[in-house]
């Protein structure tokens, strides 16, 4: 009898012991569940600060309303994605920055592009790819067309120092304009980084030298034509310049300097230098009128 009144009691006991580890376990789920969905309410991204540094092109408007990072769990936020995307949207952007300021806050911090060059697209010319790539003795019977038209311009790139092409036909501070034929080149596309840097180069040493220069003209994407003014000209007559920029840029240059430096030691007059060969051809007046 006694042994049956244990066994009742022990029953009852497994039971409401039972009964616990369920009450237990479905409060743990339901609390579970409810603070798993304050974790994703309080982590979805509702806020998004935009700082635009020197990107004019950018909508802040509907970036701050972007379904790329608006909604997103801030811890799920792909930041590689956003950035990719961004940029494929706006060429203007350089970098971006992305910070978490709160659980549901992104800033983004985006800075531009500067220009470093304007491009004036102009038709391809014939002349010039006949005629710069013939050999040196056939240049000084015949010069490449150096002059440009004004009207024959199709278009204008802007292109930064890495020779991305961000943007076109606006107005920007630019320190150099070039003119060329660049093939399908457009916004979202490059030209060679070469042509930028080296371009920017020879116009920062005429500068330094107090050489005036036209045009910039570029043909074949890598020859730049130049009229220049020497400073102790007595005429204004212009001395045409040939160079390579994609070769040594520095060895040119050093070349071209001991070359005036000689015509003013000699009394020459120089009609025209080209530097794309490693011994340049040098020609003068009196070789152009046949004296030489």
């Amino acid at each position: 009898m006694i042994f049956r009144k244990k066994r009742k009691v022990l029953r009852k006991r497994t039971r409401f012991s039972l009964n616990s580890k369920k009450v237990i376990i479905l409060l743990s789920v339901v609390l579970l569940i409810f603070f798993g969905f304050i974790f994703l309410k309080v982590t979805k991204i509702s806020r998004i600060e935009v700082v635009a540094n020197n990107a004019p092109c950018i909508d802040t408007k509907y970036i701050r309303g972007s379904s790329l990072i608006l909604g997103k769990n801030t811890f799920k936020l792909k930041e590689d994605e956003v950035i990719s995307e961004l940029r494929k949207k706006y060429f203007c952007i350089k970098d971006i920055r992305l910070k978490k300021d709160s659980l549901s806050s992104i800033k983004l911090e985006i800075f531009g592009r500067n220009p470093a060059l304007i491009l004036n697209l102009i038709p391809e010319e014939k002349l010039d790819l006949e005629v710069v790539q013939a050999t040196a003795s056939a240049l000084i019977k015949q010069q490449p067309n150096f002059d440009v038209i004004d009207s024959s311009i199709s278009g204008q790139l802007i292109v930064d120092k890495d020779g991305f092409v961000y943007d076109k036909d606006k107005v920007v501070d630019s320190p150099l304009t070039i003119y060329g034929f660049f093939g399908s080149v457009d916004i979202g596309k490059s030209i060679d980084k070469r042509v930028v840097e080296n371009t920017l180069e020879v116009s920062n040493k005429l500068k330094e030298w107090n050489i005036e220069s036209d045009k910039f003209k570029i043909v074949l994407e890598k020859y730049l034509l130049l009229k220049v003014l020497l400073p102790e000209s007595e005429d204004s007559r212009r001395v045409q310049i040939v160079f390579n920029l994609k070769e040594d840029i520095l060895r040119q240059l050093a070349s071209l300097q001991l070359i005036l430096q000689k015509t003013r030691i000699d009394l020459k007059k120089v009609e025209s230098v080209d530097l794309r060969f490693e011994k340049p051809v040098v020609i003068y007046s009196n070789q152009k009128n046949g004296k030489g």
